[in-house]
């Protein structure tokens, strides 16, 4: 099993794919109930690849956005301005139109 020698920020999909590989060598089938349902949920909200979803948090952390909030905004799946102005209100109150529109710009071409 690969050591983590530091802490980083992860998107939902980057989590899945790792999951899967330390899964894969010890058996799927020898999940606990917990890992079970951890895996069903990253399957359901994990539809893009861990590659898009670390090239989208680069991109929103590019326009000023810490990474764990960056990884969060890719977790979600957030269509509109007013779900974006949502999750980061209370920590970027001052975001403007233009910086909505292209934080909904890169995480719709994640979805495509």
């Amino acid at each position: 099993m690969e050591i983590v020698e530091k802490l980083s920020v992860l998107s939902a999909p980057e989590v899945r794919s790792i999951l899967l590989k330390i899964w894969e060598n010890e058996g799927i089938e020898n999940l606990t109930k917990t890992q079970r349902m951890t895996m069903e949920y990253l399957n359901q909200f994990s539809d893009i690849s861990p590659e898009k979803a670390r090239a989208a948090v680069k991109k929103l952390m590019d326009l000023g956005l810490k990474e764990e909030d960056a990884a969060m905004l890719v977790g979600l799946r957030i269509k509109k301005r007013e779900e974006v102005r949502t999750a980061l209100f209370v920590a970027y109150p001052l975001l403007t139109s233009k910086t909505y529109d292209e934080i909904i710009k890169i995480l719709s071409e994640i979805r495509d």
